[in-house]
């Protein structure tokens, strides 16, 4: 997720603002498209039984789920059960649920100049789209963004906070009631976006956009800084997602954006270097993914490069189709 916030930090942060890589590598192909005008794509979830697609806009406040067939309907409609602008996305099959992280931003259609509105992680039916629960963050004034939504390898539902620089969990029994805040941090947080775990749920590995790439053992609550090779940098990641072969990320703090995967060494605290898997062809900005035996399907063309002043959208400007593409990881 880039926004206002993120464009903030870029100025105010050691970024970097030349190209990291001067060869475009195109692997991935388009896997699915939403027609709807200015469907601001962010998270995609996937579920293997129905092969259906869920993704959700921003703009809209709205889930979209892609059939089979590759025909789109709405299952989750805009306002329900007080949803605002959508971000992350996670299909949990074993609870038919759907779970879905949300704020007010003022992206959103209608939404507002700062995120006051308590950002949330809803449940809805997976089949249904009811609502089936919301979680809600400590009302204590500050803007909150929770952007990536994730299940643990042991089930339980994880989320970062992008102002925040928090990290919560639903509680393990979804009793209503407040989102668990976890017990670590590290003061070089300052936008946190995706998160992903190993598969023995020992370690989580947490993508700072500004900061870089950060490894928690969760067994002791330590936070560690992955450390950066020479002629490459961590910093820039959205979407973060863990295989035996690397951590596969999205970074679109890249010049152009780019999907990678990082390999790390024996301690998981530094790497060798990455290899670029692809680079999105296309206007817009990759944000948000999912792993499936489909392979890889991430959101390539997210709106935010387009909004302007006041994060809004030119009625007259051309727009990309919202495209999902599909990437095949060797």
């Amino acid at each position: 997720m880039r926004s206002l916030h993120h464009i903030l930090l870029l100025l105010t942060a050691s970024v970097w603002s030349t190209p990291l890589s001067a060869q475009r590598v195109v692997r991935s192909t388009p896997f699915a498209e939403i027609s709807v005008r200015a469907f601001h794509a962010e998270g995609v979830g996937w579920d293997p039984r129905t092969h259906s697609l869920y993704v959700g806009s921003v703009r809209d406040g709205v889930v979209a789920r892609v059939s089979m067939d590759k025909t789109t309907s709405t299952i989750v409609p805009a306002h329900t059960a007080d949803l605002r602008a959508v971000f992350g996305v996670t299909v949990d099959t074993l609870r038919d649920l759907l779970w879905v992280s949300s704020a007010d931003v003022p992206e959103r259609d209608g939404g507002v100049a700062t995120p006051r509105v308590t950002s949330a992680i809803h449940a809805f039916g997976l089949a249904t789209g009811a609502p089936a629960g919301r979680w809600e963050l400590p009302r204590d004034g500050r803007d909150h963004v929770l952007g990536d939504v994730v299940l643990a390898p042991d089930g339980r539902v994880w989320t970062t906070d992008s102002y925040g620089a928090g990290v919560y969990r639903v509680p393990a029994d979804l009793r209503d009631g407040p989102l668990e805040p976890v017990a670590f941090s590290h003061p070089d947080w300052v936008s946190l976006q995706g998160i992903t775990f190993s598969a023995d749920n020992q370690t989580a590995w947490l993508a700072d956009w500004s900061r870089g790439l950060f490894q928690v053992d969760l067994r002791t609550a330590r936070v560690s800084p992955v450390t950066d090779t020479a002629g490459e940098t961590l910093r820039g990641i959205d979407g973060l997602y863990w295989t035996p072969r690397g951590i596969v990320a999205i970074q679109n703090g890249a010049i152009p954006p780019r999907v990678i995967r990082v390999t790390l060494d024996s301690s998981g605290t530094r790497f060798p270097g990455v290899e670029v898997l692809d680079h999105p062809p296309g206007p817009g900005e990759p944000t948000l993914g999912v792993l499936t035996p489909e392979g890889f399907l991430f959101v390539a063309t997210s709106l935010w490069p387009f909004y302007g002043p006041g994060g809004r959208l030119d009625p007259d400007q051309p727009l990309p189709t919202a495209q999902i593409r599909r990437l095949a990881l060797p």
